[in-house]
């Protein structure tokens, strides 16, 4: 048997929605950041490509503002969920209980000042492991969450998940620690046919 103690801050809340939020609106961020880069970059490659007669750089700006529109939207949906966020953290009282957790070959037993449940492995669909935490995931989509940290031992932990709930691996391992590298290949490539795309029309002019 496993047991530990776990009292969860508002860092770790904010945290487990962080992972969650961006895992669900990854597009929506990854395209407003390449049409940012894109944004940005236009002038000068318009410069680069000899295109004096288009403007200053400021012109060129003002006059491609409307591709601003997804990033400014992204950003405004991420400034509503960070209030979200913070008034259900300070609505429901359960969020911010002390939890005491025992794990066992039957299941996981979750105790606190406002709750106590336990949870069969059969119940479980999913647990996840990123960002330093580990989260269980019920068929009804209920997360129960701690960092790796608060547990005495999360080898044996991650032992009994593997034994009995067969999706335990770290989702998207390969891509997370390589989404930097990803996305500055997806930004050269963008950037790269646009260049040769507004050299061939000023080729056929």
């Amino acid at each position: 048997m496993i047991r530990f103690r776990f009292t969860p801050s508002y860092a770790d809340f904010v945290a487990l929605n962080r992972l969650f939020g961006f895992r669900q609106s990854r597009s929506l961020i990854g395209t407003s950041i390449l049409l940012l880069v894109a944004f940005i970059a236009e002038p000068f490659i318009l410069y680069g490509l000899g295109h004096e007669d288009e403007g200053s750089v400021w012109r060129t700006y003002l006059t491609s503002l409307p591709v601003l529109i997804l990033p400014a939207l992204t950003n405004l949906l991420y400034i509503f969920n960070r209030v979200n966020v913070r008034r259900r953290w300070n609505a429901a009282e359960e969020l911010r209980c002390d939890l005491e957790y025992e794990i066992t070959h039957e299941g996981g037993r979750v105790r606190g000042e406002s709750l106590e449940g336990f949870l069969q492995w059969k119940h479980l669909k999913q647990v996840i492991v990123k960002g330093g935490y580990i989260v269980l995931k019920t068929a009804q989509n209920q997360l129960y969450y701690f960092p790796e940290t608060a547990v005495p031992d999360s080898k044996a932990l991650l032992e009994f998940v593997r034994n009995h709930v067969p999706d335990s691996k770290r989702p998207f391992d390969w891509f997370w620690r390589n989404s930097t590298f990803l996305l500055a290949v997806i930004v050269v490539v963008i950037v790269t046919m646009f260049a040769l795309f507004s050299s061939r029309s000023r080729v056929d002019l």
